[in-house]
Parts: C-alpha cells; structure tokens; sequence
C-alpha cells in the first residue's frame, strides 16, 4: 500500500491517465486477487505461466496480443512513483517519430531493467 491504495493499482492508473491506448497488465499467479483491485479499469490481465523465467518472459506473454500500429510502454508494476508528466514527454518524443525506442533517464542512468 503507498498512501492508503494498493502499489499496483496506482502504478497501472499513471497509463489509465494518459488515454493513449490499451493497457495490459500481466500477472503471475496471483491474477484472481489482481481483477479485484481492477474492477472499473478498462485494462486486459495477461497471465504469464512462465513467470519464474524472469522479467522478459512477461514482455514475451504480452507480445502475441499487440498489433504493429504504435509504440509499447513496458513498466514494472511495482514502480508506482512514475509521474503522469515523465510518461506524457516519452509519448510525445515517440509520437515525433524520431526515435523508435524512447528509454527514460534520471541522474544520468537508464531506467526500466528489461
């Protein structure tokens, strides 16, 4: 919990925010307890089965349900503390078409892992 909601929920409403697409959530084996916290959410819970293969086995669950039309955000569930704005500039710079592949930085490193 961070401020009286659960961590995951707060992360997802950041994208919720931007309205720039479909928002996929996948799941380990706690999907159940998960669809309850997002009941009102227009999202799609993605079960990964291969979960203890580590992250990229979550980018590889949710691959076969995207189409080729626009960029994908990958973010991890339990990084609530993204602000709405650092999403909303990312968006932007790949909307200009400039670069393929927007990666944020903060104190001169790399962010996201996977």
């Amino acid at each position: 919990m961070l401020d009286g909601e659960v961590v995951i929920r707060r992360t997802v409403s950041r994208f919720l925010e931007l309205n720039a697409g479909r928002v996929f959530v996948v799941t380990v084996s706690r999907g159940n307890v998960l669809r309850d916290y997002f009941t009102t959410c227009p999202l799609i819970l993605v079960h990964n089965p291969e979960y203890s293969g580590g992250m990229s086995t979550s980018v590889k669950a949710v691959l076969p349900l995207l189409d080729q039309t626009g960029g994908v955000f990958f973010h991890l569930g339990d990084k609530p503390l993204v602000q709405k704005e650092t999403l909303g500039r990312m968006v932007e710079q790949y909307r200009k078409g400039e670069h393929r592949i927007v990666v944020p930085v903060y104190g001169g490193g790399r962010g996201h892992p996977c």
